[in-house]
């Protein structure tokens, strides 16, 4: 995605007077999860979590031409990710009446969206207003991510404890399937769309994500077919630090 938002910032050269930008999205986003933790008296303990997060942004681009009118760009994309159930394995590896270091270990079933919308508006002197849009939304319900790590826990009262880890996953979600919709009032307007799997390719310099047409990849005749070509995909590996609170029942 951030590839896509990139090239697409720089596709525009053209553009006289140019403000804003196509902005990326955040590297570093937050979620939420809840778990239900049953704990052994040998150490162990055992978890079922569900958790959710969400990350998007709308930037846009907006400039005059060669050709004597305006030209803005919007771009609204968006990433939803939903883990509706996790397992975790817990083992204390030091305990004391008020502080604990564990390690853990554990899988997820993880469900991804991603959609975008892709919106140009061309603006005339006259204050006449065409468009040329692009609606593309896909899903994947059935990916499976591994995590695993370190955490301490500090004991507030009795059935209250302050809780902190560092958790390393691994999870790639590819194979979005889902449609896309083009709207147009150039001419005498046109709508259409199609449903399918979601590809990321290039076109010369440009990168995009897409639920390619038949002859799509040539959309730059003179930057040849597709360099670049393959299923999109959601990369979320990588290390987060949680923070949270565990009430004892």
């Amino acid at each position: 995605m951030n590839t896509h938002l990139a090239s697409l910032d720089q596709r525009y050269p053209y553009l006289s007077g140019a403000s804003g930008g196509i902005e990326k999205l955040r590297r570093l986003s937050g979620d939420w999860e809840i778990e239900l933790r049953v704990e052994t008296k040998n150490r162990f303990a055992f978890g079922l979590a569900a958790s959710y997060s969400q990350g998007g942004n709308t930037s846009s681009l907006f400039g005059h031409t060669e050709y004597g009118f305006d030209r803005e760009i919007v771009v609204k994309p968006e990433t939803r990710i939903i883990m509706p159930l996790g397992l975790r394995v817990y083992y204390s590896v030091f305990s004391r009446d008020m502080f604990k270091v564990y390690v853990h270990g554990g899988a997820g079933w993880y469900m991804a969206r991603m959609k975008e919308a892709y919106e140009v508006n061309s603006i005339y002197p006259l204050g006449d207003i065409y468009y040329d849009n692009r609606y593309w939304e896909a899903k994947n319900n059935a990916s499976l991510g591994i995590v695993g790590g370190m955490g301490l826990e500090f004991r507030i009262s009795k059935r209250l404890s302050f809780t902190t880890e560092l958790q390393a996953r691994a999870l790639r979600i590819d194979k979005f399937h889902g449609t896309v919709r083009y709207e147009t009032n150039y001419g005498g307007g046109l709508t259409f769309g199609e449903t399918g799997t979601l590809h990321f390719f290039s076109v010369g310099d440009y990168y995009d994500i897409d639920i390619p047409l038949p002859g799509d990849y040539f959309i730059d005749a003179a930057a040849g077919p597709a360099a670049v070509e393959r299923n999109a995909r959601l990369d979320l590996s990588g290390v987060a630090l949680r923070i949270g609170l565990k009430i004892g029942l």
